[in-house]
């Protein structure tokens, strides 16, 4: 409990438990933090979709909204209102690789942040709608959280103003007559 309220790494933990064990009393003790914290193993197969000229992988908003409240309640709440962040960026400067990932958090929580969606590239997407696709036929759906059928809806979006041109698919953010607020 006291690791995984503290937040403390899995290093961390196994060369404390590599210290407790020396203790006498302590000697079977396991020193190995996936033990301790009674870590199961997953066999998830992991399909990536290529879209664009690079590789896509979906986490999924329902999975990804069931695991964040299995930390937090969802008493008297019936919509989940979500906000959305998307940008790219470099992996290395060595390389034109990048990632593009699609995160968000429900509010209130906005210390929980969650993957939804992740591109790979050498360059940006060239298809907002293919990018954002499966995204939004999670949206379409509503998300069983404990039983309980909940509406989602995005409450916000966080992009800068080169996102925000890819994504509305508007004249990029220098150009002329680019701003997607004003009608003059």
């Amino acid at each position: 409990m006291w690791a995984t309220q503290f937040n403390i790494s899995h290093n961390a933990l196994d060369g404390l438990l590599i210290i407790l064990k020396k203790v006498p009393t302590l000697s079977s003790l396991s020193k190995d933090s996936r033990t301790i914290l009674e870590t199961k193993k997953t066999n998830v197969t992991h399909t990536l979709t290529t879209i664009s000229l690079g590789l896509y992988y979906h986490f999924g908003l329902s999975s990804s909204i069931q695991d964040h409240f299995k930390f937090n309640s969802t008493k008297d709440i019936d919509v989940i209102k979500i906000v959305i962040g998307i940008d790219g960026l470099p992996i290395s400067k060595s390389s034109s690789s990048q990632l593009w990932p699609i995160l968000a958090y429900t509010r209130p929580f906005k210390n929980s942040v969650f993957p939804i969606d992740i591109y790979w590239g050498h360059e940006k997407p060239t298809n907002s709608n293919l990018y954002l696709e499966q995204f939004v036929m999670d949206l379409q759906n509503g998300i069983n959280v404990n039983g309980v059928i909940l509406k989602v809806i995005i409450d916000g979006f966080s992009l800068d103003a080169p996102v925000k041109a890819f994504v509305l698919k508007t004249k990029g953010h220098s150009g002329y007559d680019s701003c997607s607020r004003c009608l003059e």
